[in-house]
This record gives C-alpha cells, structure tokens and sequence, in this order.
C-alpha cells in the first residue's frame, strides 16, 4: 500500500516542463532518474537513513480532472507501515519539488480533507500520511496479533 500523490498545474501557469523536471529532481544526489516506456521513474533512497520513495511521470495518467487545473502526469508513492521518519524526510523533498515547479498537490487519502489540489506543504502531508498510516486509527478494532498478545498495535496494516 502506498500513500499516493497526483500533481497539477494551475490554468494560468505553463504546462509542466519534463526537462525542467528532471532538472529539478536531477539536482538531489538520491534520486534516480529512469526512462520507461511513456515516461519516467524518480526514485529516491537515502542510503544513511534507509528512506525511499518513488516518483513517476506519465503523460497518459489518469489523474482525475478538477475546473482551473491541469494535470501534469506527475505522482508521488511513499510505502505505508513505515516508521514515521520515512515521512518526516519524504515530504520535505516532495514538497520542495513541488515548490519549484510551481506545483499543486491532491491528497486524496481517507484522511484528508483536500477535494482539490492545493499547495504542496510538507507538514500537511506528513499528518496526512502519519494519520493513514495509523493501522488502528481507522475502524477503533485491533487485529488478531494485537489481541492474541494485549498489544495496542503492532504495525499490521491488515484488519
């Protein structure tokens, strides 16, 4: 499972620049930057702390449409049941992205309130994620490890 990001540009703003883009992630000595057929791979590993991340660009995404925005065929994947962080280091560089790019961001997990793309803030995003990823936050129910061993939670996502 992965906490999922879709990215947008405003109308009145350009489209998004694949080279500019590449630039831009080229930039952080983590990153990765892989042609595939259609598009392009970002993927991201700190090798000293151990966090990852993947970013993606596909010109065919199927990214939902919303009025004053166009989509950009740019995602953002951050693995769930991890510990927290993975976030804390994750969304600084996605948002950072994000900001020179002239991004919008939609969060569209459970826990979010966003309906619409809006600015990319890392600190949202990072609650966003860390509320998601709360494996017990969701229906109040422990799963069966917790309740065989008197566990509050044990980190398995699987109800």
């Amino acid at each position: 499972m992965t906490f999922d990001l879709l990215f947008y540009n405003r109308e009145s703003e350009p489209i998004l620049n694949v080279g500019e883009m590449i630039t831009v992630v080229s930039h952080n000595p983590q990153f990765v930057v892989r042609q595939v057929k259609g598009g392009y791979d970002f993927f991201y590993e700190n090798k000293l702390t151990g966090v990852y991340f993947m970013m993606d660009y596909s010109p065919e995404d199927e990214a939902p449409r919303f009025p004053g925005f166009k989509k950009t065929g740019l995602s953002a994947h951050v693995n769930f049941a991890r510990p927290t962080y993975f976030a804390l280091e994750a969304f600084p560089v996605i948002s950072g992205i994000a900001e020179s790019l002239s991004l919008q961001v939609l969060d569209d997990q459970f826990s979010s309130h966003a309906k619409t793309p809006s600015e990319c803030d890392a600190k949202m995003l990072t609650d966003s994620w860390t509320k998601s990823n709360e494996p017990h936050g969701l229906t109040g129910r422990r799963c069966t490890t917790c309740l065989e061993n008197n566990l509050t939670t044990c980190g398995n996502i699987s109800l």
